[in-house]
């Protein structure tokens, strides 16, 4: 981490979700500025926990039932700067990242090239998304390929 205020930040949003039932899995303790990469489990959409930015390396990871849920749980926070959408299945990637309002949409990895990067002129049906604290900027549209899993 940047600094360990930050550490301590984190650690205490990890706390409160644990707090509110989430299972947090890690690979060790916070010391000083150094937190090890952890997994939060089990946040409800609706807890503030998932209102939140967590600048860190723990993930939030949901389990969705349908597309339908996953695009839901993707477009229901009020953050939107990038988002990630993971398939063995072009189509249903394009498919899926086509309907997330977020800046840029990576699909199968973390990389330079995202599936949706090139600005839009105007917002979507569900307005502009805050990209958070990263930067605001506008919403996106499609470029680039679909990179295989």
């Amino acid at each position: 981490m940047s600094s360990v205020a930050a550490a301590e930040r984190l650690e205490e949003q990890v706390g409160r979700a644990a707090a509110d039932g989430a299972p947090f899995v890690s690979a060790g303790k916070r010391e000083g500025a150094h937190f090890p990469p952890g997994v939060l489990t089990g946040v409800s959409p609706t807890s503030p926990t998932a209102a939140e930015e967590l600048f860190g390396p723990v993930a939030i990871v949901y389990r969705a039932r349908s597309e339908d849920e996953a695009v839901d749980l993707a477009n229901g926070t009020p953050y939107g700067l990038s988002s990630y959408v993971f398939t063995t299945d072009a189509e249903q990637a394009m498919r899926v990242a086509d309907r997330i309002d977020a800046g840029v949409v990576f699909v199968n990895g973390v990389g330079p090239v995202p599936y949706q990067a090139t600005c839009a002129l105007e917002p979507t049906a569900r307005g502009w998304c805050d990209p958070g604290a990263a930067g605001r900027a506008a919403m996106c549209g499609r470029r680039g390929q679909i990179p295989g899993p």
